[in-house]
């Protein structure tokens, strides 16, 4: 099976929105309310996230999709931290793989492709990543498998549930290291 890793395009984006929506419902069912759940349109997620990522910033914003021949199967976004993060370079804001798909390395290969562009900008030195997992999901513990070291603990609301989150971080060059030795 030959996955290829490659930057997304306008033209991806509602595969993207529904990627996120069926690995929210798949992957978070009895952790956050179903209210919330239900109410995820695919529409508003593509414009979500093609305002996110082609809207005028200066901010760094990339975006990569898995693909099997045209099928999009998973996708990865990532940025510049938020100054509440200012100690760390990059932060991943989304990692998805369609659940048919997972246990094949992609998600593997989606941060390899992140840390590896991101450790090898020239408009500044990137040297840490981080991500945002909650503590009820099983991407937690293939976090923590992955090498990332929990920095800090956050309450967040979701749809009125407060939810812990686990905030992980890694150095760029680790990362890579961890992620060659696993591909």
């Amino acid at each position: 099976m030959n996955i290829e890793i490659r930057p997304v395009t306008r033209n991806d984006i509602s595969e993207m929105a529904k990627i996120n929506i069926n690995s929210w419902r798949d992957d978070y069912r009895n952790i956050v309310p179903d209210k919330v759940l239900e109410e995820l349109e695919p529409e508003e997620k593509s414009r979500s996230l093609e305002n996110w990522l082609f809207a005028d910033s200066n901010d760094i914003r990339l975006a990569y999709g898995a693909f099997l021949d045209d099928l999009m199967v998973g996708y990865i976004t990532a940025s510049l931290t938020e100054d509440i993060d200012s100690e760390y370079d990059v932060e991943v804001n989304n990692l998805f793989v369609v659940k048919k798909y997972r246990g094949l390395g992609i998600s593997l290969k989606l941060l390899y492709q992140i840390a590896s562009v991101f450790s090898e900008l020239k408009e500044r030195q990137f040297t840490s990543l981080i991500l945002y997992s909650w503590q009820a999901t099983a991407s937690n513990e293939y976090y923590r498998k992955l090498g990332g070291k929990v920095i800090k603990e956050q309450i967040q609301d979701c749809g009125g549930r407060k939810l812990a989150a686990d905030i992980f971080a890694w150095q760029l060059e680790e990362l890579i290291a961890v992620l060659e030795n696993k591909l």
